[in-house]
């Protein structure tokens, strides 16, 4: 392929992925220390996020296979394991939002923005 025609296919490889639907998962650690070992699992598989600063927020997109529910599971200071199923639903073509939050005293809320 010349390098003129190289471009297109990139530039449409590019758009696709773009318009791809995909679930942004925003995890907060709002608690007073860090927690660590912080995982989110779904259908398509689970995306480990390492330690979280107290206070720290990280973003993801995950891409579900299927119809998929979410777990969070994480370690306190104390290395006490925490682990909570979610009460949400998304699957494959769903877009939106999911926020979690770890509290002050490692209790987790959601708040999910998630549809077709």
């Amino acid at each position: 392929m010349t390098p003129s025609a190289v471009l297109p296919v990139i530039l449409l490889s590019i758009a696709a992925v773009g318009c791809a639907r995909s679930v942004v998962v925003v995890v907060v650690n709002a608690a007073d220390t860090s927690v660590s070992d912080v995982t989110v699992r779904h259908s398509g598989g689970e995306t480990k996020l390492g330690t979280l600063q107290a206070q720290e927020t990280r973003t993801l997109r995950i891409l579900p296979a299927g119809e998929s529910d979410a777990t969070l599971s994480f370690f306190d200071g104390n290395r006490v394991f925490h682990e909570t199923k979610l009460d949400v639903y998304f699957e494959s073509g769903f877009r939106g939002s999911l926020t979690i939050t770890i509290g002050r005293k490692f209790d987790v809320a959601w708040v999910n923005t998630l549809g077709p």
